[in-house]
């Protein structure tokens, strides 16, 4: 109808992105292709810079690198990619070669100025790249090149550029890594870093990265020539993390916390305590071995997905049978395997050793060495070993008033697991 606007259809709206999209795949693939090609060429210069800078934010420009242009225009070319698609690591490789290249250039004519410039800009490229993907790795890592690479980087303003962005988002590791590596250039005390962690932990007590730096830097602190003495500040830390944990009893990294700042005996054995984090390592609760019918069982503390990397040495023999099996042949924290292999007359002891393993994210079971006199003969044929319970009112470091609190919070929340 006439005086009204014209609404485009959702068909419309559509078909217009997918011909924008057309397009910009078109000249990302052009742009990949020009730099790809200056890098065989082996053309290093500016030019190339800038070309690849494109291609880095869009795609690497594979010809260009091939070709081995390191100039200006595959700088450039190169740039425009990484602008697109900042995870695109071959291209950044390839920005780092020019720019290699050219330092070596200007090596010869002592114009550090200007090679200084090319490294400003990259930090500024990168910051971009940010800006697209804050968690992208090859970003990271060529910022980090870059800073290494400059003769006087601003690193006040690095540190300044990595607190807004944990404004943004407080568990970035990227950036808490980068963080870290930025202030050691700087020198910046442990004292400036512990207060950063201090307060994004209390702007939210669910951040680990801010508790896992935290225990780092009293880490640093004490090996440090200074002899900072952690165990004065332990009190403060304990009512710290208790005070996170009675907030939300259910959140897992004021407990992190808690189980490392226990383990530092009050703060006296804080180099010697175990590194915050998670513990990737099963154990083994109880065992049971039946002579009679030649049966090991082990029941662990958290079911396993496979079959556990185990081997057993029983009566100072090697089991061979390695075939361990689950009653139900699921995800299960109780295994069983047959020592058909091994006559058992008279039981001397058993250890349980992990097989080493290589694969991501694989779960290893601990060292187990269970001499005769650990096990209780329930029967003449079976023997049986059990952990020792972690009851808070057994064997605990702690004084009788932390003890009260936990208490106390395992009234208040008994289901809870952490």
């Amino acid at each position: 109808m006439h005086g009204r606007v014209k609404v485009k259809t959702d068909l419309q709206k559509q078909l217009e992105k997918k011909k924008e999209k057309e397009e910009k795949c078109r000249q990302y693939v052009a742009l990949q292709e020009v730099v790809f090609g200056r890098r065989a060429r082996r053309e290093y210069d500016s030019e190339s810079l800038a070309t690849s800078a494109q291609l880095v934010s869009v795609n690497p420009d594979f010809y260009t690198r091939a070709r081995r242009e390191y100039d200006s225009e595959s700088l450039a070319t190169s740039a425009q990619l990484v602008s697109v698609n900042p995870d695109f690591y071959t291209v950044w490789n390839f920005r780092r070669e020019i720019i290699n290249h050219m330092k070596d250039q200007m090596k010869d004519t002592a114009d550090s100025e200007a090679f200084e410039k090319i490294l400003r800009n990259e930090l500024q490229l990168t910051e971009n790249c940010l800006k697209v993907n804050y968690k992208s790795y090859c970003v990271w890592h060529q910022r980090q090149w870059i800073i290494g690479n400059m003769t006087d980087p601003d690193l006040k303003n690095e540190i300044s550029l990595c607190n807004q962005l944990l404004q943004l988002d407080e568990r970035n590791f990227h950036c808490w890594d980068y963080r870290t590596f930025v202030s050691k250039l700087a020198k910046a005390s442990e004292e400036e870093g512990l207060e950063f962690t201090l307060h994004k932990i209390e702007q939210n007590f669910s951040n680990f990265s801010s508790w896992y730096h935290r225990s780092c830097l009293f880490r640093s602190a004490v090996a440090s020539d200074d002899g900072y003495d952690f165990s004065q500040q332990w009190k403060q830390e304990y009512d710290l993390v208790e005070n996170a944990i009675f907030t939300d009893p259910t959140d897992q990294s004021a407990w992190f916390y808690h189980k490392w700042l226990v383990s530092t005996n009050y703060g006296h054995n804080i180099l010697n305590a175990k590194q915050l984090g998670y513990e990737n390592v099963v154990k083994i609760n109880r065992v049971v071995l039946n002579t009679t019918h030649a049966l090991l069982v082990v029941s662990l503390s958290r079911p396993l997905k496979h079959k556990p990397l185990i081997s057993v040495v029983i009566n100072n023999q090697m089991v061979t049978n390695s075939d361990w099996n689950s009653p139900n042949d699921v995800d299960s924290n109780v295994w069983f395997i047959h020592l058909d292999t091994i006559p058992i007359t008279q039981f001397n002891g058993l250890t349980i050793s992990p097989i080493p393993t290589f694969a991501v994210n694989s779960e290893s079971v601990e060292l187990l060495d269970i001499k005769v006199d650990d096990m209780n003969n329930t029967t003449e044929k079976v023997f049986v070993w059990e952990r020792k319970s972690h009851n808070l009112d057994q064997q605990s470091t702690l004084e009788e008033s932390y003890l009260k609190t936990l208490r106390e919070l395992q009234k208040l929340e008994p289901n809870n697991k952490c």
